[in-house]
């Protein structure tokens, strides 16, 4: 469950990135 949400985050921050 960890690695999911942890995976979650990382994906949304990477497109928070790329959109930013």
């Amino acid at each position: 469950m960890q690695s999911c949400k942890a995976g979650d985050s990382l994906n949304l921050y990477h497109v928070k990135l790329v959109t930013v």
